[in-house]
């Protein structure tokens, strides 16, 4: 017997979904749910979820932006409360938006009994607490994006992935648990990670894609995604060097994950790993603004020039729009010299958000790890380069902060007061 079987969930429905018939009801009370209680607006859904744990909200996508903000917080507020978009049809930015308010599934009328027992089964198994005792319930995600291609965001994932692991180690010596690490390519472009660290995994996301798109047991192609669970992301997995890693496709099949695909593995890598860090594309793909709205910390990498820095701002002002907390969203200033025009001072006036890292340019360095496939901190231990990365990564726990040396201001940071934002 399928677990939310053998649990009745009481049920609150939001009048709004016209698209719910009273076969969706009966749909959704075979599934374990109870007779719905009807209310009138997501804030009074909001109200109710407080006096009833436990509780299923069926929300309408048809509520104004502030309803959903505003319901959002109280499922944060409430985690043992759970939610089901439904619509009456599958939109990527409707997706997006369920997901930005917490709702954690998305289901297109008139209901399949399928589904829904699907849904209510992947969110029973993340309501079920951690048992370990060694890893926290929910990890940390770091996004790492530039709006600019060749800054080394794919670099600075990997050595971050790298120096996290190595000071969970330290701080865990005695723990035969694997890695509390795992490194995401979410970059489409076939080569990426496992070509930088020269590895060749039996699996990858394209196995993600083929679950997804190759209907199955019944199911239509968009509900293959509720087949997506964490053993099966645990054999994807392949261990180098003590990091946990979740390739790409080869170069014959960038396909980029639709939003709910991306979204729920990085849920569920979330529950099973202390941090996630995810490489991304510079193109905002699905894949990619799945990552950036999942991220607790999203580090945007530049290098001290102006087009790099222009990209930065406009990063930062997508972030904006598209609600980020801004103390989420930090700078990583790649390849820095002594000979630069701009100083950080400058360019973090000219970005508006925090740099929190300075990393030397330091090519041989680079490319000898590359050469031996492995991650610079490990390669290269002692330079100024793994400083660099074991710094980021205490930055990243909250066990230090990186100063901010300032100089004088010059030309560039002059050029570019203009963009500066308050």
């Amino acid at each position: 017997m399928l677990m939310s079987r053998r649990i009745r969930r009481p049920l609150i429905l939001v009048d709004g979904v016209d698209a719910l018939t009273a076969a969706d009801c009966e749909v959704l009370a075979s599934a374990g749910l109870a007779h719905p209680e009807h209310v009138a607006s997501l804030g009074q859904a909001a109200a109710r979820v407080a006096e009833r744990p436990g509780s299923m909200v069926i929300v309408p996508m048809n509520r104004p932006s502030a309803e959903l903000d505003a319901f959002g917080d109280a499922l944060r507020a409430h985690p043992d409360v759970h939610a089901i978009a439904i619509a009456p049809a599958r939109d990527a930015d409707l997706v997006l938006t369920a997901l930005r308010a917490g709702v954690q599934e998305f289901l297109v009328a008139p209901l399949q009994i399928a589904e829904v027992q699907s849904a209510l089964d992947r969110m029973n198994a993340r309501a079920v607490p951690e048992t370990s005792g060694s890893r926290p319930s929910r990890g940390q995600v770091i996004t790492v994006h530039a709006a600019k291609g060749g800054v080394g965001t794919s670099t600075i994932a990997a050595s971050l992935a790298c120096a996290l692991a190595e000071r969970g180690v330290r701080r865990e010596s005695s723990s035969p648990t694997p890695s509390s690490v795992v490194l995401v390519d979410f970059t489409t472009s076939g080569a990426g990670l496992r070509v930088m660290l020269n590895v060749e995994p039996t699996n990858d996301l394209s196995q993600v894609l083929q679950r997804v798109q190759s209907p199955a047991d019944g199911l239509t192609s968009s509900s293959a995604a509720t087949r997506i669970d964490y053993p099966f992301l645990q054999s994807l997995l392949h261990d180098h060097h003590g990091v946990a890693l979740l390739a790409a496709g080869m170069a014959d099949a960038p396909e980029s994950l639709d939003a709910e695909t991306a979204s729920q593995l990085i849920r569920l890598l979330r529950q099973g790993f202390e941090y996630v860090v995810i490489d991304t594309d510079q193109y905002l793909t699905e894949q990619t603004l799945a990552a950036l709205d999942a991220a607790d910390r999203r580090l945007l990498v530049t290098t001290p020039e102006i087009m790099a820095l222009r990209s930065v701002q406009q990063a930062v002002a997508l972030g904006r729009r598209l609600g980020y907390d801004e103390e989420t969203v930090q700078v990583v200033m790649n390849r820095v010299t002594d000979r630069d025009r701009l100083s950080a001072s400058d360019a973090q006036r000219v970005v508006g958000c925090p740099i929190v890292a300075q990393l030397p340019n330091a090519y041989r360095e680079c490319h000898a790890a590359i050469a031996a496939g492995t991650f610079v901190p490990r390669h290269v231990r002692n330079s100024t380069l793994a400083a660099g990365f074991f710094r980021l990564a205490a930055a990243m726990t909250g066990e230090a902060t990186t100063p901010h040396p300032g100089r004088t201001e010059r030309g560039l940071g002059r050029l570019f007061r203009r963009g500066v934002h308050a």
